[in-house]
């Protein structure tokens, strides 16, 4: 019997040691993959300072409006590759990333709503991208780029969203149980280099490519940038075009009464302005830029034509 028990520990011993030996070899990896991905992928665009830190901003094409686009949750510029390429030949057009994300350096201070709308500000005056501005958002980047169009109306003549996040979002994410706060041994691997392990095995990366470094900083503060989101407002007269999804989910734990909801929230976000088109797009969540290039395309050629001409976007709403 004593024997027995201590083979029992012996082989106990090993696993443990196995288990361990596996867990660095996978934190290792996703620190190499981290290295690999943002140090070898050179930016596509120019790193500029902001002042307390630096940002990257990829444009191409020329002409006035600029339309900047800003992306969702764990995404970078990149996301935007097939619309530049769609549209780089109606005007100038700049993908960027937050702070934190894709090649852009962490910051300092908190992250919501208003540090954002400071950075990007920040960061088209000293890039030398100036307005006026269409403003293009996908998800996370649609509920920002709403209140930045809310905050800054001087500088915005058009505002597009990719299955922008509603104001309500915070009552669907908790409608689906899925609205926990990380927990705080989760966030505090930030300070250890261990977070590009973890997305990985996550599956995280999507069509990215790579993770960004401060995703985990953005996921930590998403549930305050959640309470940023109820005070999207009337947009008065700006041209407002919205896409949604056809199909898929959202969030884990979505249904398909939560997505009733969605749809019905995105028909009264196009009820915030006197000029707005809602089209639901052939494509889910996670892949609408990747998959609707060309129907995006199509909608920055039709605000900047509206824009040039001083014309209206016709109002084009499905039935509910």
């Amino acid at each position: 019997m004593a024997k027995a028990l201590r083979i029992i520990g012996k082989g106990a011993k090993w696993l443990s040691i196995g288990i361990v030996g596996l867990l660095l070899i996978i934190l290792l990896g996703g620190n190499i993959y981290r290295i690999w991905g943002q140090s070898q992928i050179e930016p596509p665009g120019r790193m500029v300072s902001v002042g307390t830190h630096k940002m990257h901003i990829n444009c191409v094409g020329s002409g006035s409006p600029t339309v900047i686009f800003d992306t969702g949750l764990g995404g970078t510029s990149a996301s935007w590759t097939n619309v530049l390429e769609e549209a780089r030949d109606v005007t100038r057009l700049c993908a960027f990333d937050r702070t934190g994300n894709g090649w852009s350096e962490l910051g300092p201070g908190p992250i919501n709503a208003a540090s954002r709308i400071a950075d990007l500000e920040k960061l088209l005056e000293a890039a030398d991208e100036p307005g006026p501005y269409i403003l293009t958002g996908w998800s996370l980047g649609g509920g920002l780029s709403w209140l930045y169009a809310q905050n800054k109306p001087e500088q915005v003549v058009g505002l597009i969203l990719v299955d922008g996040v509603p104001p309500n979002i915070a009552d669907l994410a908790n409608a689906t149980g899925d609205n926990e706060p990380l927990p705080g041994w989760f966030a505090s691997l930030s300070t250890m280099g261990l977070r590009p392990a973890l997305f990985s095995l996550m599956g995280m990366s999507g069509q990215e490519p790579f993770i960004s470094p401060g995703l985990i900083d953005e996921m930590a503060a998403i549930r305050d940038m959640q309470s940023d989101f109820e005070s999207m407002d009337d947009l008065g007269d700006l041209p407002l075009i919205l896409f949604t999804h056809d199909r898929g989910t959202v969030l884990g734990g979505w249904t398909d009464e939560i997505d009733g909801m969605w749809q019905d929230a995105q028909q009264e976000m196009a009820g915030l302005s006197t000029q707005s088109q809602l089209i639901v797009a052939p494509s889910n969540h996670q892949d609408m830029p990747f998959e609707q290039a060309g129907m995006i395309a199509d909608a920055i050629r039709k605000l900047v034509d509206a824009h040039r001409t001083a014309g209206e976007v016709e109002a084009e709403m499905p039935p509910s």
